[in-house]
């Protein structure tokens, strides 16, 4: 049966329009799912207030547990129904205690998985001296222990901050008792420029800056592992 141009006209226009709807169905759906927040995972346990004191590092890199405590607070702040304080704070409801830890000996620590031979092409910078071998990319990881104590008091603070909490076992007061393993791999800027003396390719101490600005992405990493402890025990 053929359908009149005017009948034909209005079946394409409310396909369309109909298109067009289920299309702002499907980007309405899509943007509540980008915008949810998570509810307070510890309201159960009567906890709306958590305090985050700065971590304790126990690890060879200075600066580190400053990049983690504030990665972790970022996280908190999207459950609602928490209020969450930095520093130690007595009106909480919990404590949120992390310590980070990781090789005793900088050689034990910073493993190298990659070198680089520096020989004739770096002549300028060696000088008279032999070729020798740099590392070029290097590996560092980290233990992350995270404590949730509930009520907690000055003495179970102390207890946990020292060598004692390895004997501390589940109780009442302790929410959670995780350590999170993480790991960061770093490559090294390696350039020859000038001369012996102008802190080329053999004096690269500048690239200390690169194992700092590796802790935002370590940072992230505990982050994303927390947000799965928690979504997954609570």
């Amino acid at each position: 049966m053929k359908m009149g141009k005017p009948l034909k006209k209005q079946i394409v226009r409310s396909r369309g329009i109909g298109a067009l709807v289920l299309l702002t169905v499907i980007l309405v759906s899509c943007g509540g799912y980008k915008v949810k927040k998570r509810n307070n995972p510890w309201k159960s346990y009567n906890i709306s207030h958590v305090t985050v004191p700065l971590f304790i590092n126990e690890s060879l890199f200075p600066g580190v547990n400053t990049a983690i405590t504030a990665q972790i607070i970022e996280e908190l702040g999207h459950f609602t129904g928490l209020k969450i304080s930095s520093g130690k704070s007595g009106k909480a409801d919990a404590l949120l205690l992390g310590i980070i830890s990781g090789g005793s000996h900088f050689k034990d620590t910073l493993k190298v998985i990659d070198k680089k031979y520096l020989g004739d092409e770096y002549k300028d910078s060696l000088g008279s001296r032999r070729g020798f071998y740099i590392p070029r990319q290097q590996k560092y990881e980290l233990a992350v222990q995270l404590v949730l104590i509930k009520n907690p008091t000055t003495m179970d603070y102390k207890i946990l901050k020292s060598s004692w909490r390895k004997y501390v076992r589940p109780n009442s007061k302790i929410i959670f008792n995780e350590t999170l393993n993480v790991s960061q791999t770093i490559t090294r800027n390696i350039w020859n420029r000038g001369t012996v003396d102008d802190g080329g390719v053999v004096n690269f101490t500048q690239n200390d800056g690169i194992v700092r600005r590796s802790f935002n992405h370590i940072a992230k990493e505990v982050s994303r592992q927390f947000k799965e402890l928690i979504l997954y025990a609570f």
